[in-house]
């Protein structure tokens, strides 16, 4: 496009115009042959790469409000994803509720419990 055609594409697309730079040096290199989309190593760290506190402040948290029997292996906790979520948001650990349900699940947790209560059987 000539002189002035980065910044109309910018303003066109609602793009900066670094970001456009940074596209147009992405197409000056060949694309790779392994199948990736990304150049190895971009892309989000893991939360728990990113926050190697994360599942103890979790524990702790759970730990206080934990329910049922530990001979059994169904464990439930009264609060909800959302509370726990924003707790630890609050403590310096931003989370989703959403992460917090996988979390729960992969150490055991049993979820979907909308009620004070045991899980009906």
């Amino acid at each position: 496009m000539g002189h002035g055609g980065i910044t109309v594409v910018s303003r066109a697309t609602c793009l900066s115009r670094q970001t456009l730079y940074m596209g147009m040096t992405d197409l000056d290199v060949p694309p790779t042959t392994d199948g990736r989309i990304r150049r190895p190593g971009a892309g989000r760290k893991p939360l728990r790469e990113r926050d190697p506190e994360l599942d103890t402040t979790l524990d702790a948290l759970i730990d206080r409000d934990v329910r049922g029997d530990w001979e059994s292996p169904l464990l439930w906790t009264g609060k909800s994803t959302g509370q726990v979520a924003l707790a630890l948001t609050r403590g310096g650990h931003p989370v989703r509720a959403t992460t917090v349900g996988v979390m729960l699940k992969e150490a055991g947790y049993s979820l979907g419990i909308s009620r004070s209560g045991p899980p009906c059987r």
